[in-house]
């Protein structure tokens, strides 16, 4: 199972779905100077999920009055360009609620998920309803903290993390090509690898090959966290494949090279919660801990899983790449940017952006960084 080149960007810049064109949380572009500067905000609801850019929109999603609220911004001015609003309880379940999963935009088209299972398919440019599917019609139920994996487009169909191992629908129109139904889905996002047959799907109990076009298991590899919590992404490395979650789990580096997987290591170096590490140039890094909880920042080597170095006193986050520099957005609104160096952390600066809870992950487009917190306020910082 060959898993070479990057994916394409859809426009330099652009970043159109969850952890950006290469689903790795890795982008291009410069973040030296300090200390960043708010060039807009805005205010999008209550909850988690993640800001897409593409094509001068700014797409993100939230919840206000026990109603899930699509919004579309103006790229440049953060003027809001449309809104689509439905009934949606906040499911405020030992965090502030609101929607999980992150919105993918893909030609003119918007995809969305919420927790209870709506996905629908907007007009990227008015936000017009062009279909919509509840998970319940598949016979799949939500996790405990509902529907978190985002929507991810592959060839003409949308997959998602419903049901045991997932749900796949023709994106023109929204039928079903494949349905594998169940309560077992996971928090994660679906994956694509580059063979254009197959992707990765990290289910509540273990993680998927499947082909795409069928829903077939390719193969199967048990991985079993407290609560069905695998919510971080897998990360590609050549022909190997990077998991990691929480609760005192750990992580694993399998080889997916063959017909079945193989474990090369396991460890409990790196216990991603929910949000995933980042990897270059054989290390991946990440935060080890919990929410709510202090972490630490380590940098382990993915050929054997041992820690490199490791910074301790951070705060639970997320973290993301943007060329040479590390970027860390602690859960109570501080943003730190390090050099992303395997040879040690040398931090470059630190500041205060939010006074709410910051667990969604930055995004990083047209040159700037977009960052949320819980309760609705997003930052434009140039």
């Amino acid at each position: 199972m060959a898993i070479s080149a990057l994916f394409a960007f859809l426009l330099l810049g652009d970043w159109p779905h969850y952890r950006g064109p290469d689903y790795n949380g890795i982008a291009v572009g410069s973040l030296h100077q300090k200390p960043l500067e708010t060039a807009w905000t805005g205010q999008v609801g209550t909850g988690f999920s993640g800001i897409v850019v593409a094509e001068g929109r700014v797409i993100t999603m939230g919840n206000e009055g026990n109603h899930d609220l699509v919004f579309c911004l103006d790229l440049a001015s953060g003027k809001e360009l449309w809104r689509y609003s439905y009934s949606e309880p906040l499911n405020p379940n030992m965090y502030e609620g609101g929607p999980n999963a992150t919105p993918t935009v893909h030609g003119n088209r918007v995809f969305t998920l919420s927790k209870s299972g709506l996905m629908l398919a907007l007009d990227a440019k008015t936000g017009k309803v062009l279909w919509q599917r509840r998970a319940a019609e598949f016979d799949a139920k939500p996790p405990i903290w509902g529907f978190a994996g985002s929507p991810t487009v592959f060839g003409d169909l949308v997959l998602f993390n419903v049901g045991d191992h997932g749900l796949a629908l023709r994106m023109a129109d929204g039928t079903q090509q494949w349905s594998s139904g169940g309560p077992g889905a996971g928090y994660a996002t679906p994956i694509p690898l580059t063979d254009g047959k197959t992707a990765l799907l990290l289910a509540g109990s273990s993680l998927f090959a499947l082909n795409a076009s069928s829903g077939d298991v390719v193969w199967r590899y048990e991985w079993k966290t407290a609560y069905d919590v695998n919510a971080a992404s897998p990360i590609l490395l050549g022909t190997k494949v990077f998991i990691s979650s929480g609760y005192g789990h750990g992580c694993a580096l399998l080889d997916i090279s063959g017909e079945v997987p193989k474990l090369v290591w396991e460890n409990k170096s790196l216990r991603s919660h929910f949000n995933s590490a980042v990897a270059k140039d054989g290390h991946i890094f990440g935060l080890d801990g919990q929410s709510g909880s202090r972490s630490r920042l380590v940098c382990i080597s993915a050929q054997d899983g041992r820690v490199v170095w490791e910074q301790t006193g951070m705060r639970f986050g997320s973290v993301l790449a943007v060329s040479d520099t590390l970027v860390v957005l602690e859960e109570r609104g501080t943003l730190i940017r390090a050099h992303l160096d395997p040879a040690g952390y040398r931090e470059i600066a630190r500041q205060e952006l939010h006074e709410k809870k910051c667990w969604t992950v930055p995004t990083f487009a047209d040159g700037s960084l977009f960052t949320r917190d819980a309760r609705g306020t997003l930052l434009r910082l140039n």
